[in-house]
C-alpha cells in the first residue's frame, strides 16, 4: 500500500501532543519569517481535515488573526495573504474571527496590493456578516463601505454597488450628525464604484456629497484634506460624463490639481462654451487625472 504525503503528514500532525500549542509557540517564536509561516500554514492545510490539525489551525487563525493579517500586509508580494485567504474560508462559519476582524485588523482600506486583495474582501465580508448578525446599524454601514472597495478591487462590480447602496441608505436612515467621516466614505465609495462600473450619471450625486461633506471636514481637521482631494477627483470625473467641462475643471482644481493646467483648459473652455467660469489658482500637490479608488 502506498501511502500519500498528505495520509503521513496528517497522521504524524494528529499524534502530536498540544499541537495546538505548539502551532501558536511557533507562530510567536523570535526570529520566525514570514516564509516558515507560510510553509508551517501550508502543512495545516493539507490535513485540515483531521480534527486535531483543523483544531490547531483554528486556534492559529482565532487567536493571531491580528498578527496574521498585519504581516501579510507587511509582506504584499509573499503568498501569505493567499494562504491566510484560504484558512478564513475553512472557518467561514465560524464567529470567532469574524468577531476579531470587525473589530479592526490593520489592512489598508485603499491602495491594496494585488497580493491582498482576495484577503481583503474575505476580511470585509466577515465584518459585515458579524456587524449584520448583531444589529450595529451604522459599524454594519462602515463595514459595507470596506466590503464595496474591496470587491470593486477584484473587479465585481455590481456586488460593490451593491454593498455600497447599502451603505449610504443605512446612514440615511442615522441621525444627521453621526458619524460623518462614515457616512463621507459611504458617498465616496458609491460614487467610485459607480464610475469604475461605467455608470457615470449615476455617481455625480452622491460624488457631489462626498466632496462636499469631505470639504467640511478637512476645514475642521487637516487629516481630511486626502479625503476631501480624492472626492473632488472623482466628482471632477463625474462632471466630465455628465459633459459639465467647465465643472469639472473646478474639481479638479479642488482636488489639487496642477493650477497651470486647470487655467490652461478653462481659456480654451471659455473660447468654446462662453459659459466656463475662470477659476483662481490654488496650491498644487501635483496631482493629475482623476483617482477613482
Amino acid at each position: 500500500r502506498v501511502f500519500g504525503p498528505e495520509l503521513v503528514v496528517g497522521e504524524l500532525l494528529a499524534g502530536t501532543e498540544g499541537l495546538e500549542r505548539l502551532v501558536l509557540a511557533l507562530h510567536d517564536r523570535e526570529g520566525r519569517t514570514v516564509e516558515q509561516l507560510i510553509r508551517m500554514m501550508d502543512v495545516l492545510l493539507l490535513t485540515s481535515g483531521r480534527e486535531p490539525v483543523g483544531a490547531a489551525l483554528r486556534a492559529l487563525v482565532t487567536g493571531r488573526i491580528a498578527e496574521l493579517v498585519g504581516e501579510a500586509a507587511a509582506h504584499p508580494g509573499t503568498r501569505l495573504g493567499d494562504v491566510l485567504d484560504t484558512a478564513l474560508a475553512r472557518f467561514a462559519a465560524d464567529p470567532g474571527p469574524a468577531a476579531i476582524v470587525s473589530a479592526g485588523v490593520p489592512m489598508p482600506r485603499r491602495g491594496v496590493g494585488l497580493g491582498l486583495r482576495a484577503l481583503n474582501v474575505t476580511l470585509a465580508d466577515l465584518a459585515v456578516r458579524h456587524r449584520r448578525a448583531h444589529g450595529d446599524l451604522v459599524a454594519l454601514a462602515m463595514a459595507l463601505t470596506w466590503s464595496s472597495s474591496a470587491l470593486a478591487g477584484v473587479g465585481r462590480l455590481g456586488e460593490a454597488v451593491a454593498a455600497a447602496t447599502e451603505a449610504v441608505e443605512i446612514y440615511a436612515g442615522a441621525p444627521p450628525y453621526e458619524a460623518a467621516a462614515g457616512r463621507a466614505d459611504a458617498f465616496f465609495g458609491l460614487a467610485a464604484c459607480l464610475l469604475l462600473a461605467g455608470e457615470g450619471a449615476a455617481a455625480l450625486r452622491p460624488a457631489q456629497e462626498a466632496a462636499a461633506r469631505f470639504r467640511i471636514l478637512a476645514e475642521e481637521d487637516p487629516r481630511y484634506r486626502g479625503e476631501a482631494a480624492r472626492a473632488h477627483h472623482n466628482l471632477a470625473c463625474a462632471l466630465l460624463e455628465a459633459g459639465r467641462v467647465g465643472e469639472a475643471v473646478a474639481a479638479f482644481e479642488a482636488a489639487g490639481g496642477d493650477p497651470d493646467f486647470a487655467t490652461h483648459v478653462t481659456d480654451v473652455l471659455s473660447v468654446l462654451a462662453p459659459d466656463v467660469p475662470s477659476f483662481s489658482g490654488v496650491e498644487s500637490s501635483g496631482a493629475g487625472g482623476a483617482e477613482v479608488v
